[in-house]
């Protein structure tokens, strides 16, 4: 793994089964396409409104008790190996490999918890971006072997789908030979239990109340988009009735649309941390004896303060020439790392950047830079320069159009650095001790480790936006949006 970062169990509580003593789902934070899979709540209705409900039938679901724990590893891997055996598309080299890599996953899966660490011997870690799809192909199998054949267009089981554990499922005939068929779902080797619950009108499934209704010709309108995309909603209700006028829809739509959002984002899921934090992060508190505590603070002895005289320890806010909006600093001094930092010129243009290094570092490099009037960084980004050269003159002949990773990280260094020793070259007779700098935000990294790289571009993505320092507007040449798709 390239930046790993230690996985942390915690628990979802399932209040729904128990809301006094809740059973807990672990998950640690970090499909092929199957016939009875479902993907989301969205697929669940759509697949709904496809169903013809005929006299006798019972609506039921199964849960599978605790799916991601109980997985025994060789009978996962034997699901895995049986779907990939039906993919021809794959090698029997890249199969193999896919098996070892899922062998190494499930048996050397480790968590945090309360300060020790913890091996899992059976199942799999519910929140892993393998699980899902590991969990589906068990299921998968399961359901080849089990319910497939058991699937009657006349009587019996009409129907059978799943969501992951949740399964989803129509049944025509009597309550007694349901009854025998769900007691039989539990016999089997796999140790697989379900809990059921069925109805002939009222079932809960996902986060669905299905319910059947007489003489319900009731359209719906489902959506991708969650509710606080309400343009769309607009658009269909602005122009509603020009459908109305229609005269094959008129008799079969009602006087308002019923429109389904996505599920947004929860206050729970904003607000509650997976992760809470064991001891509290150091703070800067004052380091110069200033009387403030928050702010940014010049040590007046690198080379960046020197340059440009800084007269005052701290720096409590800066704002945006653009917008005149004032932002609060916290805790930055010129040894800091992981900064986004602020530079302004004498005609007031701002530019925004960040650094991994300490900020006092990467504004020495601003000023070398202004002062020899170069228009390329030299610095940390030599080495990445050199292959991006190299990759442009193998590219640059035979294939112009195509520019390479290494070039476009080129390009984009190039551009920054352009922005800001370019315009002082240009307007201020390159003198560097016309530049200002601020720190204005610091990242601390975490303790699990992880990306810090990625959090801090995004950082300075969203503060380019904020001060609107893009050029005409600012010093800033163009923006990282890449950072953005990294999840």
């Amino acid at each position: 793994m390239r930046i790993p970062a230690v996985p942390v169990i915690y628990i979802l509580p399932k209040i729904h089964k128990d809301p006094e003593n809740p059973p807990g789902r672990p998950d640690v934070k970090y499909v092929t396409k199957l016939p009875s899979y479902l993907k989301d709540t969205i697929d669940t209705i759509q697949f709904i409104n496809n169903i013809t409900w005929k006299k006798g039938y019972i609506i039921g679901t199964c849960d599978v008790t605790s799916l991601y724990t109980i997985i025994d590893h060789k009978l996962g891997i034997q699901a895995v190996r049986y779907y990939l055996d039906e993919d021809i598309s794959l090698k029997n080299h890249q199969k193999e490999f896919q098996l070892k890599s899922i062998d190494f996953i499930l048996t050397k899966n480790y968590f945090w918890f309360e300060g020790d660490y913890y091996l899992q011997t059976k199942g799999t870690a519910m929140g892993t971006r393998f699980a899902p799809s590991y969990a589906n192909f068990f299921m998968g199998m399961w359901e080849q072997n089990n319910i497939i054949p058991q699937l009657n267009k006349d009587v019996g089981l009409i129907t059978w789908k799943h969501y992951i554990d949740d399964c989803l499922f129509i049944w025509k005939g009597s309550e007694n030979d349901l009854t025998i068929f769900l007691e039989g779902l539990n016999n089997n080797t796999s140790n697989i239990t379900f809990t059921s619950n069925y109805s002939t009108s009222n079932v809960n499934f996902l986060d669905l109340n299905i319910y059947v209704e007489k003489d319900n010709n009731f359209i719906q309108f489902i959506t991708t988009y969650n509710n606080s995309n309400k343009e769309l909603e607009t658009i269909i209700q602005k122009h509603w009735h020009i459908l109305l006028k229609d005269k094959d829809l008129h008799d079969h739509l009602s006087a308002n649309p019923h429109i389904i959002d996505k599920k947004p984002r929860t206050m729970k899921q904003m607000l509650v941390p997976s992760c809470l934090p064991s001891k509290k992060q150091k703070q800067t508190s004052d380091p110069f004896n200033t009387g403030v505590s928050n702010g940014f603070f010049a040590c007046r002895t690198c080379k960046g303060c020197k340059t440009s005289k800084v007269n005052e320890r701290k720096v409590t806010n800066f704002k945006s020439n653009v917008t005149n909006v004032e932002f609060a600093i916290k805790d930055i001094t010129c040894n800091s790392n992981n900064v986004i930092y602020l530079l302004q010129c004498p005609c007031s243009l701002q530019y925004i950047g960040r650094t991994n290094r300490n900020l006092k570092t990467r504004i020495g490099e601003h000023m070398n830079n202004i002062k020899k009037g170069l228009l390329t960084h030299r610095g940390q980004f030599t080495k990445i320069r050199s292959c991006a050269r190299r990759n442009f003159a193998a590219l640059g002949r035979t294939s112009p159009g195509v520019v390479s990773p290494a070039l476009r990280k080129f390009t984009k260094i190039r551009s920054c650095a352009q922005g800001v020793s370019a315009h002082f070259k240009t307007y201020h007779n390159s003198d560097p001790s016309l530049l200002q700098f601020t720190g204005i935000v610091s990242k601390k990294t975490h303790w699990r480790g992880g990306d810090i790289v990625n959090i801090i571009s995004r950082e300075e993505t969203l503060w380019i936006h904020k001060l609107k320092t893009l050029t005409p507007q600012g010093l800033n040449i163009d923006i990282d949006l890449k950072c953005f798709l990294n999840d």
